[in-house]
């Protein structure tokens, strides 16, 4: 039998691949997760995003309460990481200390 984990990761990693990641950028929105910026973007960014995000997903021990939200990811965190609300420079810093 499947960990209610895996199916919390399953039900939202699904969600996402239908209302979030197939839907390209226009001339007003990114979508970070469809598309890259040749200009500030590595050719497989996308792809880095949505492993990035699964990761931060998978991270969690038990099934959240809440769910939030992000609107207009920024510059900082999102388009680098994948990962709403956090800054490339947490990242970093959390990644040294472990």
């Amino acid at each position: 039998m499947r960990r209610t984990k895996d199916l919390m990761i399953d039900e939202l990693w699904s969600l996402l691949e239908e209302k979030v990641f197939p839907f390209s950028s226009t001339e007003t929105l990114f979508n970070q997760y469809k598309d890259q910026n040749v200009r500030f973007g590595r050719p497989n960014a996308p792809e880095i995003r949505k492993e990035n995000l699964r990761n931060y997903i998978k991270s969690f021990n038990t099934r959240p309460k809440f769910l939030v939200v992000g609107e207009a990811p920024g510059p900082w965190g999102c388009r680098f990481s994948g990962c709403l609300l956090q800054a490339k420079l947490s990242l970093s810093m959390a990644n040294s200390n472990s």
